[in-house]
């Protein structure tokens, strides 16, 4: 309105806007994964597997079967300590 554009122009570049907000907000992740640091530094085809075989499996079978890989609850310190 400010450029004195006509109005086909402005339906042209709402809908171009909310076409592109949609895309950037559907490609968001649904759920918040609350993994750790290591996690996001894998390889990111590595990474999507990890995170979907999380959102698919059983916590149970999924901790049996990369239970060695997460296990970064016990810290160097504990390590330390028991020595």
């Amino acid at each position: 309105m400010a450029f004195n554009v006509p109005g086909e122009y402005l339906y042209i570049g709402a809908a171009v806007f909310v076409v592109v907000f949609c895309i950037i907000e559907m490609d968001k992740p649904d759920k918040p994964h609350n993994f750790e640091p290591e996690i996001y530094m894998m390889e990111r085809s590595a990474r999507d597997k990890l995170i979907a075989d999380y959102n698919t499996m059983d916590i149970w079978d999924f901790n049996e079967k990369y239970g060695e890989l997460l296990d970064f609850t016990v810290d160097r310190r504990d390590e330390i300590v028991k020595s």
